[in-house]
């Protein structure tokens, strides 16, 4: 079974080539693997070569995590719900309900 030891990469356009050894069976050959670059971030790498799709991310330390990400407030479901029976009325840029029996407009 052979081993590939990448040596050199190069850029052309969208094109990524990987160039190296292929080290096995007491045989030492040259190659060179080409890969369209799909998507290319500075935390994302995605690689593609006929039907074969590679993606790669950047890991992240723990304080690079923190540093970088708002923490989200916990969702607390209401303690109490109420069925109301009214006219809903909608339109362009506006809202409103007026419930069953009251003038009140909401």
């Amino acid at each position: 079974m052979a081993t590939l030891a990448y040596e050199t990469w190069s850029q052309q356009d969208s094109l990524l080539i990987l160039s190296g050894n292929s080290i096995g069976n007491r045989q030492t050959i040259s190659f060179s693997d080409t890969f369209n670059i799909d998507k290319l971030t500075k935390d994302s790498l995605v690689l593609r070569k006929g039907k074969l799709v590679l993606g790669y991310a950047r890991d992240v330390t723990p304080q690079e995590k923190s540093r970088d990400t708002i923490p989200a407030a916990l969702i607390v479901p209401a303690k109490k719900s109420l069925n109301v029976i009214g006219e809903l009325i909608i339109g362009p840029e506006v809202r409103a309900f007026k419930p069953e029996g009251s003038s009140e407009i909401y």
